[in-house]
């Protein structure tokens, strides 16, 4: 879990607490059909940790390889709302497809939010390795 501590001036620094941070999913295996949601959801944490209010809006993310659950990739970027200090807004986050040839080797890709305050974007950076496995072979 990754702090993000700013030490600028002025009511509009923010401080975010991103969990999990980097969102691992290890191997996400495609032999099944798609869930509605995506495979393996992740529900990610972005904690205020600082003392003045944040609005947040998803940004971007790379719909080749996630899904997040709530928005679409054509209407970024989506509103998430205010959040209050000490409170959580939770992102959910799945993997939904790889590129072609990329198969057994990891992919790396994040997920961007922009605030209304300094910074102006929080970067979660997310990792998966695609795989197929074969149905049961004895």
């Amino acid at each position: 879990m990754i702090l993000l501590l700013l030490a600028a001036c002025g009511a509009d620094s923010l401080t975010f607490t991103i969990s999990p941070d980097p969102v691992a999913f290890g191997e996400v295996d495609f032999a099944v059909e798609m869930p509605d949601d995506g495979y393996a959801p992740i529900a990610v944490s972005l904690t205020n940790t600082g003392s003045t209010d944040a609005l947040l809006a998803l940004a971007d993310f790379d719909d080749t390889y996630l899904c997040v659950q709530g928005y679409s990739h054509d209407l970024l970027p989506g509103e998430m709302g205010v959040v209050a200090p000490n409170s959580t807004y939770v992102l959910n986050i799945a993997v939904c497809g790889y590129a072609p040839g990329e198969r057994d080797s990891q992919v790396s890709t994040d997920v961007t939010v922009s605030t209304d305050g300094d910074p102006s974007s929080l970067t979660i950076p997310v990792t998966f390795t695609p795989v197929q496995t074969m149905g049961d072979t004895s």
